[in-house]
């Protein structure tokens, strides 16, 4: 490939950045292409930062092609990568983790993978927990919200359910050590069956709503994720569809950006002081990510590290659980907890108003 090929290729990434940027602010009901074109944004960046490095060495000025494209898209780089920062302990801790139900139906393979959660929340000791996914029933040997209430010391905390069956009962909680002073749940319309919650925690003379959002998942299957694993293994695939999959994916986006609209709305009502924490299922280049952080800062940005990952596969760009602050909030610390019990990776921060 000669200099001239090379140049061509750079300025085609160099516009699909910029493309990108742009295309994602657009919701996914109106252009739902552009869903899918954000994944990729990440991996042209560093196309992008490598031709700028080619070009140094020999064509210095050709390198204010990536340049330019990646100044332009910067606010997207920065949700996607972060730079290590200096980090403080902070006041109070928060932490949001979606736990898959406690491995309810041993999905990981490990019989121990709810004791090793609940041994996370022991050892961290959080004054306040934004589970998702959160399993429970009337029963003392998987009556969680009894064990974390009674043995873990939070003395206040807020459970909705989504789904019920029998005395088992499936939802999003949050518990504080600080006394809760009013709570509430955001219903989606009729089709969605994930929900959000809040929480106001009175915190010495200060009020802190806790926003715990669950938003729409892909709703893939085993065979989904086989036939995406072999692809990504240069492998032919034995099972799952891709048009299967592309559907799912399709109408997880365009639901998604339907939820965020409400959330923000209700999130926006709000004066005082807020924090947004929860599981996404969406990257930081999206539509609804973008909607929802409007306005608010998010932890990771300020003292976050490398991409971020927080759903546990084996690309490296899947951050899609999120701890926001509106501005009044300084965030002191933001820490991935390395611990693969669930899909998900906990979360957590400090902070000091």
């Amino acid at each position: 490939m000669n200099k001239n090929s090379f140049l061509i290729l750079n300025i085609l990434l160099a516009i699909v950045q910029i493309g990108i940027y742009y295309i994602s602010k657009i919701p996914p009901e109106q252009f739902w292409p552009g869903a899918f074109l954000s994944f990729a944004f990440p991996y042209v960046t560093i196309f992008n930062a490598i031709f700028i490095l080619g070009w140094l060495m020999s064509k210095r000025l050709f390198s204010l092609i990536s340049l330019f494209s990646i100044i332009i898209t910067l606010p997207d780089i920065t949700s996607s990568f972060s730079l290590p920062v200096k980090q403080t302990e902070g006041k109070f801790q928060i932490l949001s983790y979606n736990v898959k139900n406690f491995d309810l139906y041993n999905w990981s393979r490990n019989k121990d993978s709810r004791e090793k959660m609940l041994e996370i929340i022991r050892t961290e000791n959080p004054d306040m927990i934004c589970f998702q996914e959160f399993f429970t029933n009337e029963k003392d040997e998987f009556d969680n919200i009894k064990k974390i209430h009674e043995e873990f010391g939070y003395k206040y905390f807020h459970y909705e359910e989504s789904t019920q069956y029998q005395k088992n009962h499936w939802g999003s909680a949050t518990f504080s050590k600080f006394p809760i002073v009013e709570r509430g749940k955001i219903d989606f319309d009729g089709e969605f069956k994930n929900m959000s919650i809040y929480t106001d925690v009175k915190i010495q003379n200060e009020v802190l709503r806790i926003y715990n959002l669950h938003l729409q998942s892909y709703h893939m299957i085993d065979e989904d994720y086989d036939f995406l694993k072999a692809i990504s293994d240069f492998k032919i695939p034995e099972s799952g569809s891709l048009i299967s999959i592309f559907r799912k994916m399709r109408s997880g986006f365009v639901k998604r950006s339907k939820q965020a609209a409400i959330i923000k709305s209700h999130i926006d009502e709000y004066e005082g002081k807020k924090i947004v924490c929860g599981d996404f299922n969406d990257i930081p280049i999206s539509y609804t990510y973008k909607l929802i952080s409007k306005d608010m800062k998010d932890s990771y940005r300020f003292r976050g590290l490398g991409m971020g990952k927080t759903f546990v596969s084996s690309l490296p760009s899947l951050r899609i659980d999120y701890i926001l602050v509106d501005n009044s909030i300084e965030v002191e610390e933001y820490r991935k907890l390395p611990y693969r019990y669930s899909d998900h990776y906990p979360i957590s921060i400090s902070f000091s108003f």
